[in-house]
């Protein structure tokens, strides 16, 4: 049930050769500039959103105003080919909480961030107070 062993070598290979420290450096810096990208567009864009899990990861989460409907906000901003997640898929379950999405960042580029985020304007209230 473990890794295979080809691949157990060849990782130990890229670890003792350094290489995973300079992958580890070059995309912690990549990551932190999609991050910061991420936090702009949503302050310019959806400044009434509060922001959570900033610190570690690749997504953060956003709080919607109360009563929103979570389900609703990703099929809306779906049909606007945003990618978004509900928070309460990520729940154990029956227990409730804010409604809030998911927002990942990782495999996307600055400009596709601000894009989706000026996107998922249009179907989160820009008047929010929570």
């Amino acid at each position: 049930m473990g890794s295979p062993i080809v691949d157990q070598l060849a990782f130990s290979d890229f670890v003792l050769a350094g290489s995973f420290d300079r992958h580890l450096r070059r995309n912690r810096s990549l990551y932190r500039s999609r991050r910061d990208a991420l936090l702009a567009a949503l302050s310019r864009y959806l400044p009434g959103l509060v922001v959570e899990g900033v610190a570690a990861g690749l997504h953060l989460v956003v709080r919607l105003p109360p009563g929103m409907d979570e389900a609703g906000v990703v099929q809306a901003a779906a049909a606007r080919s945003v990618g978004v997640y509900r928070m309460g898929e990520h729940r154990f379950p029956g227990s409730s909480g804010t409604p809030a999405l998911v927002l990942g960042y990782g495999g996307l580029s600055n400009g596709a961030i601000d894009e989706g985020i000026a996107r998922l304007r249009e179907v989160v209230p820009s008047n929010m107070d929570s």
